[in-house]
């Protein structure tokens, strides 16, 4: 019975690795903008400069080079201070 119970939730409830995926990216980012707005405050623009040059070797030896982006964000930094560290972090020019 547990089985019958079992593949029903299976099949009725959304993809578990993909929801497992995008709460992961959400707690990704949601650390990564705490961490950027401590960081500005106590980092040069070149300190800030050469961790983002090493944490993109880093992601690069580790999950390969970056593929092409399937959008375009906005050019403009976002006026909030918090949404502009974000923009700054991927940045990859």
């Amino acid at each position: 019975m547990s089985e019958h119970v079992s593949d029903a939730l299976v099949a009725y409830s959304p993809d578990m690795t993909e929801r497992s995926a995008k709460q992961a990216g959400y707690q990704t980012m949601m650390t990564l903008s705490l961490t950027l707005a401590m960081a500005k405050r106590t980092m040069s623009e070149s300190d800030i400069r050469q961790a983002r040059e090493v944490a993109g070797q880093a992601a690069e030896i580790v999950f390969d080079r970056l593929g092409v982006r399937p959008f375009h964000p906005r050019s403009e930094i976002p006026e909030d201070d918090r949404m502009a560290a974000l923009f700054e972090a991927f940045r990859f020019d």
